[in-house]
């Protein structure tokens, strides 16, 4: 059975900074708290997706650099995440 993780994600200047949390008693470095997670699961043997939500589309925003949204589409699509962009 795949395990589904659904994450509201905000947009801010920080959207690629890594942040270091604690799962498990294991300290793991990642962009987002689903990503531990998913991590964490995945070590149990679970098969686990998750699937990022943002209230603004992402692409259109020409605050961010397009060298930063490259990277975190990047890191995104390595982990095997879909991203959806609502209004």
């Amino acid at each position: 059975m795949t395990c589904l993780i659904y994450q509201v994600g905000r947009f801010d200047q920080g959207i690629t900074k890594e942040y270091n949390f604690e799962i498990g008693g294991k300290g793991i470095r990642k962009q987002l708290s689903s990503f531990v997670l998913k991590e964490h699961l995945r070590e149990k043997g679970e098969d686990v997706k998750v699937i990022l939500i943002y209230p603004i589309s992402l692409p259109f925003n020409r605050k961010l650099k397009k060298e930063e949204l490259g990277d975190f589409y990047e890191k995104v699509e390595a982990g095997g995440c879909k991203i959806f962009c609502v209004k």
